[in-house]
């Protein structure tokens, strides 16, 4: 049995030694990882560090049935694809906000014009 496997099977029991050795094996090597998704080094490691926050949350939950390693690349690899789609929501909407304040400006300049002209 892979090393990381029995971890988790004492992780599931909630031994918080067995969840710290594994944090301490993959932390740095997922953080590494998620920089081929995401350029910025702050939210590589907040998105590993959710992950892992996740991860002891819904332990009880959770079932592997490939190898941890697998289960801890893939789920990250999947988390970086969730924050990328959510930040090019945000980034929609922040453009379409910044688009429809610059059009009220406009119509509150041009109403402003037409006010002071008919003075």
């Amino acid at each position: 049995m892979e090393k990381g496997n029995y971890q988790f099977i004492q992780i599931k029991k909630g031994d918080k030694e067995s969840f710290e050795s594994l944090f301490k094996t993959y932390y740095a090597p997922l953080c590494l990882f998620a920089r081929n998704y995401i350029p910025n080094n702050d939210d590589c490691e907040e998105v590993v560090q959710a992950f892992f926050l996740n991860l002891w949350e819904k332990r009880k939950e959770l079932t592997i049935t490939s190898s941890v390693k697998n289960y801890l690349f893939s789920s990250v690899r999947n988390r970086c694809f969730n924050y990328l789609k959510h930040q090019r929501i945000k980034q929609t909407y922040q453009t379409a906000m910044l688009n429809s304040s610059e059009a009220d400006n406009f119509d509150s300049i041009a109403f402003l014009e037409i006010d002071l002209m008919e003075k």
